[in-house]
């Protein structure tokens, strides 16, 4: 797929923030070639690119891949020099009247001309305040990265009160802004060369190989799935999660179903089970491949007597999945070539057995929970955070702006212990005096609540 200059150089500012997991990495590299026309004297740039793609065309019911004229791509830029470094600033209108406020910055070529070979570094700079600023990593700075937890800290403490303070103070705003270590390796590097009239732009991206992470039954995906478990429902979690790790929630779950007399009898990176009465309920994975561009999934969940099985692919369309079997899971668009004419192409798929799974899954949870009672009470939504947000809230009101907020925030939680008495699902079912006590409890503290809340409305 073909991608313009201003593409390229936009999908690279976006990179700056990306956010890091543990994975390994390889790379990607875009390149694009096209015409370019330098006006020197009110240093601007008009670059011209030819957008030709391969597409899953539909045409008279079939589909087919071919390749598709879209017409040139133009795009407007302006430039500054600072000594050596060239400055690009991109999203300039056709008449240059407005720009980005912040350029990037690159080195490589000679002061002056933009004709040569150029590579971007890691900093950007501001027209508006006509400042440098450069991505730095968190091993350089002292302290390391500021998380959000130790803000709030700060805050609570006193030390600071606002956002203007963080600005002030140049060693907070740095720790604020740093970039981990992977962070700072995923930044991508532009490599351009202008000779004359025409232009080669390189993107090179570092690209994380999620799939370095294996252990499923450890995964976020797992942790999300089991939760639903215990409340007596599924609904599937984004595949991405199988390759994050998340061991310690995991712990804390298989503790928490023990509660429920629903003990852990064995667990390996693909698959885990457990025991409940006499039976045993298994969940073990099958294919999983999850690509940067299509992605498959099979799973399955059991007990004893009956088994539920997902099967589920998807991703970009492709030379191969432009296929008419495949026409009835595609998602499509209406496109318009370089003469004008409009056709459809589909350009993404996804087939999926999921709602008859979850629905399998659902009625094997009500049969299998149907024959005894856990051990211990129920487990519900825990609203004491939001109760403590609630309280502070309201307690110092001191607006009619902060009621106005006070009186949403109890709306929510309302909302949160109504919920909590939804969420039970087949578990609730056999435990129903614990339901009742849970219950109780929360009526006990809506009741507290809004006599906090009468006192501070007055």
């Amino acid at each position: 797929m073909k991608k313009s200059l201003y593409l390229m150089l936009a999908g690279t500012a976006a990179m700056f923030m990306a956010c890091g997991d543990d994975s390994s990495s390889s790379s990607l590299t875009y390149e694009q070639s096209g015409s370019i026309v330098v006006d020197p004297q009110n240093k601007t740039v008009v670059t011209t690119v030819s957008m030709v793609e391969d597409m899953c065309v539909n045409e008279n019911n079939t589909y087919n891949w071919r390749e598709v004229n879209l017409g040139e791509d133009k795009d407007y830029l302006k430039y500054d020099f600072k000594g050596d470094t060239l400055i690009i600033f991109q999203e300039c209108s056709s008449s240059f009247s407005y720009c980005s406020e912040y350029g990037m910055m690159f080195v490589g070529g000679k002061a002056g001309s933009l004709d040569g070979s150029w590579e971007s570094t890691n900093c950007k700079y501001s027209s508006y305040d006509k400042e440098s600023y450069c991505y730095v990593s968190c091993s350089d700075v002292p302290g390391g990265k500021l998380t959000e937890e130790e803000a709030e800290r700060m805050y609570e403490s006193g030390q600071i009160q606002s956002w203007d303070d963080l600005e002030k103070n140049p060693t907070l705003l740095a720790r604020l802004n740093c970039l981990d270590e992977e962070d700072m390796s995923e930044m991508p590097q532009v490599d351009f060369e202008i000779s004359g009239s025409s232009f080669t732009a390189k993107v090179k991206y570092s690209i994380k190989s999620e799939t370095e992470f294996d252990d499923y039954t450890n995964s976020r995906f797992m942790t999300s799935l089991l939760d639903d478990l215990r409340r007596g429902s599924i609904d599937i979690p984004d595949a991405s999660r199988l390759f994050k790790e998340d061991s310690a929630d995991m712990k804390d779950l298989i503790l928490t179903l023990k509660d429920y007399g629903i003990e852990l009898a064995s667990q390996s990176k693909t698959s885990i089970s457990f025991k409940y009465k006499n039976e045993t309920l298994s969940i073990k994975f099958g294919d999983v491949d999850y690509g940067d561009d299509n992605g498959s999934l099979s799973m399955t969940i059991s007990t004893d007597k009956k088994s539920c099985s997902l099967d589920a692919e998807s991703g970009e369309v492709t030379k191969s999945t432009c296929k008419a079997e495949y026409g009835e899971f595609f998602s499509k668009e209406t496109e318009e070539d370089a003469a004008g004419n409009r056709f459809t192409v589909a350009y993404a798929y996804s087939k999926s057995n999921e709602r008859d799974f979850e629905r399998c899954a659902e009625a094997l949870l009500d049969t299998l929970f149907a024959k005894g009672t856990p051990s211990k009470n129920i487990v519900t939504n825990d609203c004491s955070d939001l109760y403590e947000t609630v309280e502070n809230v309201c307690n110092n009101a001191a607006s009619y702006e902060d009621m106005e907020v006070c009186t949403d925030l109890q709306d929510e939680y309302f909302s949160c212990i109504n919920s909590s008495y939804s969420v039970y699902g087949a578990l609730a079912k056999v435990a129903p005096e614990g339901a009742k006590k849970e219950k109780k409890l929360f009526i006990q503290d809506a009741r507290k609540l809004a006599r906090k809340l009468q006192r501070a409305s007055k």
